[in-house]
């Protein structure tokens, strides 16, 4: 607050009124010594800037025109004239804020309507974020009943390099996408009197097997949804998993007193049987089994109770068992579903993580996802195809 100085013991030196004057002052503001010697009204301090009214005892000059008047005139019209400045500062600095928000929004607006009209329209994103290990380069999905959103779905099956069948767990509603960046194509529903859905398969030719919860597998014509058949065997009280492999063939597991692995041909007619595959190999039959195959034929077996992968060559010859539970790195603590790459080597899911092992049983990594997985698949180019327990279905491309 400017106010002018009152005489003080502080002012020495002191000359009479009308002679050049010599003294010294303090500053009001930040108490610093002034020097002043002249007759000008005000001085400004060099430390902080502050403009001081010099007392008429320390001026000289012979009155004139009223010099405290002058001097907060002065002081009036640089107070302001900076006061000015600080407001154009301040409404500058304003307006960028206000204009970086509106291009922030703007941005975050049209960004989310585009993933609204992806998703209603059942286009595929791009998201192209990472993982250690991957990179997501396709994602579908969202909880509703619109095109390319799910229902609580659970199984996948990957047509080579085309197609892409997704089904809900209960509406018994399927779904088809691309491969290129999962494209909504078409949807179907089953008309049946179960509907739960446990597994998909497609053969190359594009036949869609669906096995039901209550271990029937049908198939369809994988666009249309039209009925093609039913596979059965006499041995079977309802099978537990279902996979294609080369040529056109199925390949199926199931339990019933003891486990068994059968293979189908394109035809549908049976090609393989091994009884007590895994319980002759354990001593224990396995009850809850998840299969896959390779580009060979040979045949693998996840043990949901084992924690451990079976491998049978294409002629039901067991060959090796690798994996054990547990949760260390190599270890299988909670494993969900199986795959086999183009490349031959096995993934695992488990829990937040997909376990590599080589076709030999050879512990290769572990890739950390920050989802879990309901079921996965490859297609022919080596992208892995997941379901995931957030109701979206991602394509990885493994690094």
């Amino acid at each position: 607050m400017l106010r002018r100085q009152e005489e003080s013991s502080d002012w020495h030196n002191l000359t009479t009124r009308g002679e050049a004057m010599t003294g010294e002052l303090k500053c009001t503001s930040c108490g610093a010594d002034l020097e002043y010697s002249g007759n000008e009204p005000a001085i400004t301090c060099n430390y902080c800037g502050s403009v001081v009214i010099v007392p008429e005892e320390l001026r000289g000059g012979d009155g004139g025109d009223d010099p405290t008047a002058r001097v907060y005139g002065e002081l009036a019209t640089a107070t302001v004239g900076r006061a000015v400045t600080t407001a154009r500062r301040t409404v500058l600095s304003v307006l960028v804020m206000v204009a970086v928000m509106v291009v922030a929004g703007a941005s975050m607006l049209v960004y989310l309507m585009a993933r609204t009209s992806d998703q209603a329209s059942g286009v595929g994103t791009l998201p192209g974020r990472r993982g250690a290990g991957y990179r997501v380069i396709a994602e579908v999905g969202g909880e509703g009943p619109g095109p390319g959103l799910f229902l609580d779905p659970r199984a996948i099956a990957v047509q080579g390099n085309d197609h892409v069948y997704v089904s809900d767990f209960e509406t018994g509603r399927i779904q088809v996408f691309d491969t290129r960046r999962g494209d909504y194509i078409t949807q179907w529903t089953l008309e049946a009197e179960h509907t739960y859905i446990n597994s998909l398969a497609a053969t190359p030719d594009g036949i869609l097997y669906v096995l039901l919860s209550g271990g029937e597998i049908l198939a369809f014509d994988g666009m249309t949804g039209d009925a093609v058949g039913e596979l059965t065997h006499p041995e079977s009280s309802g099978f537990e998993d279902v996979a294609t492999g080369p040529e056109g063939s199925v390949v199926v597991f199931w339990w019933s007193f003891e486990d068994f692995i059968a293979r189908f041909d394109a035809d549908g007619l049976l090609d393989l049987l091994i009884s007590n595959a895994i319980g002759n190999v354990t001593g224990d039959s396995e009850m809850d089994g998840r299969i896959a195959v390779d580009g060979l034929g040979d045949i693998y077996v996840l043990g949901g109770m084992t924690g451990s992968v079976f491998r049978f060559s294409r002629e039901g010859v067991y060959r090796n068992r690798f994996g054990s539970p547990g949760d260390a790195e190599d270890r299988l603590g909670s494993p969900g579903a199986i795959a086999v790459s183009p490349a031959g080597d096995v993934y695992v899911s488990d829990w937040m993580s997909i376990k590599v092992f080589g076709g030999d049983g050879r512990f290769l990594r572990s890739i950390g996802t920050d989802f879990s997985i309901f079921d996965m698949e490859f297609d022919y180019e080596g992208r892995l195809w997941v379901v995931t327990t957030d109701d979206t279905v991602v394509a990885l491309e493994l690094e």
